[in-house]
């Protein structure tokens, strides 16, 4: 009969054991160990991945993945394509701005307005013009995942609105161009996220094993009591309204 052990007992035998192979965890020399850990869980994914001069659009890529939205805003009878990467933390959005610009992409970056006087000032980079997002979706659409759909789709808008124009001012869309307006609506809305499985599900899961045993080590020599915040998440989250926060879902 198979055994059932609780949380602790994981995180314990985890650190345990990585400690047995000379794998201290400790404050200073977390950063590192993090980003040694992504790479390689990451290359799990997608041997060579990293490296060189595709280091910056993979991590840009990431985060218009997990933080951006491709979509059209309607201008009277047309539509403008609108790129958008949201974050609290302005250095890091400085840094994508700044690594753009010297590939030629200009994006402005805008303070949110809070809608709480508490909640914590956030920040917007915008693409607007349709060079730039010709040239960023270019750029950052051989390492998107969960948004390389609507990439595919902009892309496809963006070459056949560039068509039409040169035929006639102020070309109306086309029934196509219409299409793919609707489907990236759609697919934003869905929050439709895939997950290319290079090696099949088996190698999948074996990844998101990795990646928990990597976190309770973490936790075990952190000393971080990862059990009862966990409780308490759980507890705070009882207490929250359905669809709080304005989600949709």
């Amino acid at each position: 009969m198979k055994e059932n052990h609780d949380l602790s007992w994981y995180i314990k035998k985890c650190g345990e054991a990585a400690n047995k192979k000379g794998w201290k965890i400790t404050w200073e020399i977390l950063p590192e160990y993090l980003m040694a850990t992504i790479d390689e869980i990451c290359d799990g994914f997608e041997d060579g991945w990293r490296g060189g001069d595709k280091e910056s659009l993979v991590y840009i890529a990431g985060f218009m993945d997990g933080e951006g939205c491709i979509s059209f805003s309607k201008k009277n009878t047309s539509y403008n394509v609108h790129i958008n990467i949201s974050n609290t933390n302005r250095n890091i959005l400085n840094w994508i701005q700044k690594t753009l610009k010297e590939r030629g992409i200009i994006m402005k970056l805008y303070p949110k307005k809070k809608e709480k006087a508490t909640d914590k000032q956030g920040y917007r980079l915008e693409c607007f013009k349709m060079e730039d997002v010709k040239k960023l979706l270019g750029l950052l659409f051989p390492y998107l995942k969960g948004k390389r759909k609507q990439a595919l789709l902009v892309l496809e808008f963006l070459i056949r609105r560039e068509k039409e124009r040169a035929k006639k001012y102020r070309a109306h869309l086309s029934k196509r161009e219409l299409e793919i307006v609707t489907e990236v609506h759609n697919l934003n809305h869905q929050e439709v996220v895939e997950i290319p499985l290079k090696d099949g599900k088996d190698k999948f899961n074996e990844e998101i094993g990795d990646c928990l045993v990597r976190l309770f080590h973490m936790c075990y020599d952190l000393n971080i009591p990862i059990e009862d915040i966990l409780q308490k998440i759980m507890e705070e989250n009882e207490k929250r309204p359905y669809k709080h926060g304005h989600k949709r879902i």
